[in-house]
């Protein structure tokens, strides 16, 4: 068993242990609400999936399946607290990327950790110069089907209260009834 095959075991019954106890000890349950609350990686690395469709990578990072455990690189902590240091501190940022690095995995979890537990005010824009890039059903080359496949395989106690699907995540537009808060796509 190759190391980052060990850690992804160990992770995920260390992400099963948790779940099941929050399902059941609600005081556990407020207490990892808290620490999500706080700590975006915590969360990331404790609740997050992606969705990588081609076997050749699922398998090769020891997967079966392409599900996969969303277990950030040092690269990716800093990049998402780099992120985060922008839209807390109001500034812009601009990002070049290649290929294969998470980094549209990385932004959608950002703006889905703002839009569940920042304050009112967190509305974020998705832009792309053709609609089928912001969002097109099941196209995860789309940055909008990333976060509903983060959004849905999350514990149902971790959504929005009052959160209706069919009220609240639309087509180019996810609402989060609790705080108000949008993430909102366009095209031009």
């Amino acid at each position: 068993m190759s190391e980052r095959t060990s850690t992804i075991q160990q992770t995920y019954e260390k992400r099963a242990k948790a779940l099941q106890r929050s399902e059941s000890d609600t005081v556990f349950r407020s207490a990892i609400y808290q620490v999500c609350k706080e700590d975006i990686l915590f969360w990331i690395n404790h609740f997050c999936w992606i969705y990588e469709p081609r076997k050749e990578q699922f398998t090769m990072l020891g997967y079966k399946e392409p599900h996969l455990l969303f277990i950030t690189w040092k690269y990716q902590d800093e990049y998402i607290n780099w992120i985060c240091n922008r839209i807390d501190g109001g500034k812009d940022g601009l990002t070049e990327k290649s290929r294969d690095m998470g980094i549209s995995w990385v932004v959608a979890t950002v703006f889905l950790w703002y839009w569940l537990f920042g304050g009112s005010g967190n509305d974020f824009l998705i832009g792309s110069r053709k609609e089928e890039f912001v969002d097109k059903h099941g196209a995860y080359d789309a940055i909008f089907p990333k976060i509903r496949y983060l959004l849905y395989r999350l514990p149902t106690w971790m959504l929005p209260f009052g959160f209706k699907r069919k009220r609240h995540d639309l087509y180019m537009r996810l609402i989060n009834p609790e705080n108000g808060n949008y993430i909102k796509g366009e095209a031009n």
